[in-house]
């Protein structure tokens, strides 16, 4: 049974992201699969994806998940400020 992976929302527009599975296209590796993230709002810079190329699932949300702390501090300073 494969892991379930969760990932956090659209660091751009808070919209839920998704993996998205796709196979490889060119000689190399036309039948390789490759994961991404996409966000799932068509508005998005990412509602195609990130453009990455992972081996599981996993290793792709663990990238997605990442976020510099610095600004979501300073993200939730901001919201603070307007209460």
């Amino acid at each position: 049974m494969p892991k379930i992976t969760k990932t956090l929302h659209c660091p751009f527009c808070g919209s839920p992201s998704k993996i998205k599975e796709f196979f490889g296209q060119s000689d190399y590796d036309y039948n390789k699969t490759y994961y991404d993230i996409t966000c799932t709002n068509v508005d998005c810079y990412l509602q195609d994806g990130a453009d990455w190329r992972f081996n599981t699932p996993e290793e792709a949300a663990q990238l997605w998940n990442k976020r510099n702390i610095k600004i979501e501090r300073r993200e939730k300073l901001k919201q603070i400020e307007k209460i």
